[in-house]
């Protein structure tokens, strides 16, 4: 029965970020078999509905019963009722039940078995598990301790692989010393393995009661921090715990919906530097609005100089209708600015759509930037591109190339991209039965067709129909940006450009815990995009690859030759890593970088809203900020392949065995200028 009551609401995603699953209220009779309550498909386990009614409503009951224990337990804790031992036990327990989940032999809760390359750590000692925690919990105290005034640089002491050693808070000084061996001795009774764990939380006890003391953090908080450092050592990075704050934002990531000012900030020594201002937000609706390169210094009347963008981030956002007191500087203004704002909730599209057009002002095509996959994604392509399409072609205009962009985008849900891939591929008449993804060990399991898709979603219509699509991505292009690229490359349904992609293949499954609000993800499978081959670390291959003059460039070399041996392991005859790309585009040396106003002057005016990227940047050395423009050597390769001219602003060629740099020789080299070639003047 646990396991059922463990595995009733898992729900696989591509990133393991995922909203839980709802439970409906268990009926007062259980002697005739109720109605079916309505479940959504995603938060479905085949496993689970196969039980009889009566079976499943107990299991419901069950949950629900636990769910409200811990919701009782957390009042009590928020009144203060509960005592620092009974946090202690609590927080405990809740430790050692994660680490069984991941120590029972490879089966997880909801029935699925995982081979031993996906998932440990079976084989890690208890002392050794118990240390990783240790050392996981101080290493992310002490930056908090460090903003706290508490602790200075020179109070944590580390040794030569960054381990902290000591830390020195106040007068007192906090020695870390190896788990003892006991921690090993096998138990005589299996069935009581969760003792294992509940020890290694008798070791941390002295640790987290001398924190709790000196610094005022929760118990439950230090375990929290604890937790992950065990998790870490199954070797895949995306195996975690996140916290209610982590999950919380995770979930406004997801739905796109926010509860703050409504504007994007930087990082700045002063403070945080407005480089937009979102709109249909709070700042622009406000009497006194926040203007773009505006610097905040003053939180509610707090400094915010030194601190980091994510804190900086979580003292704007609030609850909706919580007024927010800013101090500004602003150019040409000699005194700050008191600006006053009022939080609300306000949605963010993930999607931005342009069209392409040529000099003569003809429509040839559409630009649609995708900057998550959260679950507004097709609703606001349909109703934004599938608009734009419908209404350019209704005038005669010839749209037939989509430009989709995918640059770092790091994922989201992977229902999502079923419906995107599965409408490109049905709108150019593909069969039905082509595989959109399968999520398993093999290539065959678990299969998602665009019939599948189509059916689930009948809302989805043919507007697309393109000859031409072009996917742009980048070594952040990652997860479900990933499945997108690798199925539509798979079915030959779009020219891969950019850089090789990130390479998360894996696919987690979210497990209940003994916190209801945090998250537990661990991984279970890979992803096959198309039903081919698995981008677990080889990432997507490019079409074309670009070589772009500048610092992109070894950024993406440091993603094509990182190492796996710290992730999931597939073997190499699976993935995408002997693919080589079909061509190599330069951009000339002059395009390459900040673009200055003389070579700005050498685009074409009617291609600047898609080729030329304007954002705020600041100069290392000056601290000053400036708005500076880069060229879109993707979109311009990709329309070069198509055949437009756009002057000399790439070289397009064959890819050889020539353009591997070696292990000599790694820095990709700018390439010679390309001859002009002149942009037809529009009549």
């Amino acid at each position: 029965m646990k396991k059922f009551l463990q595995g009733a609401s898992v729900i696989a995603l591509s990133t393991g970020v995922a909203i839980g699953a709802s439970i409906a209220p268990a009926q007062a009779d259980t002697k005739t078999a109720p109605a079916e309550p309505q479940r959504t498909e995603q938060h479905a386990n085949p496993r689970f509905e196969s039980l009889p009614p009566a079976v499943k409503d107990v299991i419901r009951q069950m949950m629900r019963q636990n769910h409200q224990k811990m919701r009782r337990m957390r009042k009590a804790q928020e009144k203060k009722n509960m005592t620092p031992e009974m946090e202690y036990k609590l927080a405990r327990r809740f430790y050692a039940g994660i680490l069984r989940v991941m120590d029972n032999g490879g089966a997880l809760p909801n029935g699925i078995k995982v081979e031993p390359h996906f998932y440990g750590p079976t084989d890690a000692k208890h002392s050794d598990m118990a240390d990783a925690a240790l050392q996981q919990m101080l290493q992310e105290v002490a930056p908090i301790l460090k903003e706290r005034g508490l602790i200075k640089d020179e109070d944590v002491v580390s040794d030569e692989n960054k381990d902290i050693v000591s830390i020195k808070i106040g007068e007192e000084l906090i020695e870390v010393k190896p788990a003892p061996e006991s921690l090993n001795a096998p138990h005589p009774k299996e069935r009581k393995k969760r003792r294992y764990y509940e020890i290694q939380g008798k070791h941390l006890k002295p640790y987290i009661e001398q924190l709790n003391r000196l610094t005022g953090i929760s118990i439950t908080r230090l375990f929290e921090h604890a937790i992950n450092g065990p998790l870490h050592l199954t070797r895949d990075q995306h195996t975690a715990y996140g916290s209610s704050d982590v999950r919380k934002n995770a979930v406004q990531q997801i739905r796109g919906e926010i509860s703050g000012i409504g504007a994007e900030v930087a990082q700045d020594p002063n403070g945080a530097f407005v480089s937009g201002v979102i709109p249909g937000g709070p700042t622009s609706k406000a009497k006194k609005p926040l203007q773009e390169t505006d610097i905040i210094t003053h939180v509610d009347g707090e400094k915010i100089a030194g601190l980091s963008v994510h804190k900086i981030v979580e003292k704007l956002k609030g609850p909706t209708g919580t007024e927010v007191s800013l101090t500004v500087k602003r150019e040409g203004e000699k005194d700050p600015l008191d600006i006053k704002i009022t939080r609300a909730k306000f949605d963010v599209s993930p999607i931005e759509t342009k069209y392409i057009k040529d000099g003569y002002g003809r429509i040839h095509g559409i630009y649609v930037k995708i900057t998550t996959f959260g679950d507004k994604v097709m609703r606001d392509l349909l109703d934004n591109a599938g608009q734009k399409i419908q209404s350019a072609r209704a005038k005669g205009h010839p749209v037939e190339s989509m430009a989709v962009d995918v640059r770092n985008d790091p994922g989201g849900l992977i229902e999502q991209v079923n419906m995107l891939v599965a409408k490109i591929i049905q709108d150019n008449y593909i069969p039905a039965d082509k595989i959109v993804v399968s999520t398993g060990r093999k290539p065959s399991d678990n299969p998602v067709t665009v019939g599948d898709v189509y059916e689930r979603y009948p809302q989805l219509r043919p507007t697309f129909s393109m000859k031409n699509i072009g996917v742009f991505q980048n070594g952040a292009s990652a997860s479900a940006s990933e499945i997108t690229t690798g199925a539509l490359k798979h079915h030959k349904q779009a020219t891969i450009v950019g850089t090789r992609s990130f390479g998360k293949g894996t696919v987690q499954s979210q497990f209940p815990n003994a916190n209801p609000d945090g998250i537990v993800k661990l991984t279970t499978g890979k992803f096959h995009p198309g039903g081919g081959k698995s981008n677990q670390c080889s990432g997507i291959k490019p079409d074309i690859k670009v070589v772009y003059g500048d610092e992109r460039d070894e950024l993406a070399e440091k993603i094509a030759n990182r190492s796996c041996e710290d992730s999931v392991q597939v073997p190499v005859e699976e993935t995408y890593a002997s693919d080589k790309p079909k061509q190599i585009c330069s951009l000339s040396a002059e395009f390459s970088g900040k673009l200055s106003q003389e070579t700005l002057s050498q685009i074409p005016s009617h291609t600047h809203d898609i080729l030329i990227d304007s954002r705020y940047e600041m100069d290392p050395e000056t601290k000053k900020w400036s708005k500076v423009h880069r060229f879109d050597a993707d979109m311009a390769c990709w329309l070069t392949s198509l055949g437009d001219k756009l002057g000399g602003t790439v070289t397009l060629k064959p890819y050889s065995d020539e353009d591997t740099p070696t292990s000599n020789d790694n820095k990709p080299k700018k390439s010679a200028k390309a001859p002009t070639i002149p942009m037809p003047a529009p009549k």
